[in-house]
């Protein structure tokens, strides 16, 4: 009796599972979009105009400094307007600086050059 008890539970637990199954749904309603359409046709000749050519920028000018250096800040990008004047870059003064002190450090060297030499004349 055990058996049949538990052959009975385990195929009312089947059909528990199976039954939702057999149950038919009803089908839903189609969504039906609208659609927009338009006729297209042949465009006459006084519409039709094609043009061959190349673009080009109105003015450009081709920007360099007179010394090569490092750009340590820009004041202007590409496309923007500029005045004649209008700052658009800063080098970086480092090289230049220290350029400056060598040339006069030579200066200087020369100047005692020549003080040897006048006074080497003088003696002789």
């Amino acid at each position: 009796m055990k058996t049949s008890a538990a052959a009975m539970l385990s195929a009312a637990a089947c059909a528990a599972l199976l039954c939702p199954g057999c149950v038919e749904k009803k089908p839903e309603a189609e969504h039906i979009r609208p659609v927009r359409t338009m006729q297209v046709a042949e465009a006459g000749d006084e519409q039709r105009k094609s043009y061959t050519g190349t673009l080009a920028a109105h003015a450009y000018v081709n920007a360099a400094f007179e010394v090569p250096g490092r750009i340590l800040r820009r004041y202007r990008q590409a496309g923007d307007r500029v005045k004649a004047g209008d700052k658009l870059a800063e080098l970086d003064p480092v090289i230049y600086r220290d350029q400056l002190k060598a040339a006069r450090a030579d200066v200087q060297n020369a100047r005692a050059l020549l003080r040897q030499a006048a006074q080497a004349h003088k003696r002789a």
